[in-house]
């Protein structure tokens, strides 16, 4: 047994889809609703956990049960015993530790094996009072069985909640939707075509649809005609994170120096899952750098998520700041100075001074004073 804290997860998103899976084949077999809290599942082991917290309630599945606390006197040393409740037939048992016999007693029915015997008078222990508290699925401490396999798991779950097992009529179908989701869920990542703008993949893009953070998604294409001329003129590209069912899932500005293999991956956009990018995501990109040759990046919680180098760059726009109306908050190359290029960083050479940085998600420029640069 573990706790939900000591429960090793991926922070992936097909944890959710395997879990909405599971329960979906439990209700339609059992008629019951399991709490999505009471699983935790590893896409990597592809091993399952369930919560001891789960019981049944009257024909309804909670979430939660109660623990019992008793609190002890040992020669004036406080003592707190911490018991997990007493369950028959997957239902609480409705029983309080109220006395040093009902401890025992409770101790016994619950499975629990007392570090000392309260019932021996010559112990100098003393019963002080007792109280319960709600312990949920969801809570860290909630206690989980160790890992295992799916329909071990889900039938352990069912024997905990005194209802029949699965049989394979249910698990087989159950299983096969798992294994097409995680197949389903497999990331790459692409360069995007020659024949697609970068205006385009934005403009594309929504903002309710898509599994990562992005204040440019669906933006009007003109708000992006910087990042098209400079693609036009081999300076930018974009890589795309492509799931198994070829959609589109995350994407990152790909800046071209000088030399046009030498390449400085900006800020990645990927799903998150509790605020953590997700690591099949991140892999993926770490994979597509490696065959790509792509050692540097522009962005340093970039070259802390994946490994790259973090580098200061400038990238010359083809074109003078006031002939765009329109411009995309610019990740990490925001900084536009006297000398018509885009900088991550601001040590200037002498005599070039930063004149606007694109940092604005309404597709204005901070500091634009009008000039002719």
């Amino acid at each position: 047994m573990k706790t939900r804290a000591q429960i090793e997860i991926t922070h992936d998103d097909i944890e959710g889809d395997v879990i909405d899976i599971i329960n979906e084949a439990i209700y339609e077999a059992r008629g019951i609703r399991v709490s999505l809290d009471a699983f935790l599942f590893n896409s990597k082991t592809r091993l399952l956990s369930h919560s001891l917290e789960v019981r049944d309630n009257c024909g309804s599945i909670s979430s939660y049960c109660f623990h019992e606390h008793v609190k002890l006197s040992y020669r004036g040393l406080p003592i707190t015993l911490h018991l997990p409740p007493v369950m028959s037939e997957g239902r609480q048992v409705d029983y309080y530790a109220t006395d040093p016999q009902s401890l025992v007693d409770y101790a016994r029915w619950a499975n629990v094996v007392l570090p000392f015997n309260p019932l021996d008078e010559k112990s100098g222990l003393r019963f002080v009072s007792r109280h319960t508290t709600s312990v949920y699925s969801s809570d860290n401490h909630a206690r989980f069985t160790d890992p295992k396999r799916i329909v071990s798991c889900v039938n352990d779950l069912m024997k905990h909640l005194n209802r029949e097992a699965l049989s394979q009529l249910v698990t087989n179908p159950m299983l096969a939707r798992i294994e097409s989701a995680i197949a389903n869920q497999g990331y790459h990542c692409e360069f995007i075509s020659d024949d697609v703008t970068i205006s385009e993949v934005y403009y594309n893009e929504s903002s309710t649809t898509n599994k990562f953070v992005s204040c440019m998604a669906g933006k009007s294409a003109a708000w992006f005609e910087i990042y098209d001329d400079l693609q036009s003129h081999d300076r930018l590209t974009m890589v795309r994170l492509v799931n198994g069912s070829g959609e589109f899932k995350g994407r990152a500005l790909c800046w071209k120096g000088s030399n046009p293999d030498d390449l400085y991956l900006d800020r990645l956009y990927v799903p998150e899952s509790n605020g953590v990018q997700l690591v099949d995501a991140l892999d993926a990109f770490k994979k597509f750098c490696a065959e790509n040759n792509i050692r540097k990046t522009t962005f340093s919680k970039t070259a802390e998520s994946i490994g790259l180098e973090y580098k200061p760059i400038s990238i010359e726009v083809p074109q003078r700041l006031n002939f765009y109306d329109y411009f995309p908050y610019a990740d990490s190359m925001y900084r536009f100075c006297s000398d018509g290029k885009l900088r991550n960083h601001s040590n200037y050479p002498s005599g070039v001074y930063l004149v606007s940085e694109l940092r604005c998600t309404d597709g204005t420029v901070e500091g634009n004073d009008d000039q002719d640069v």
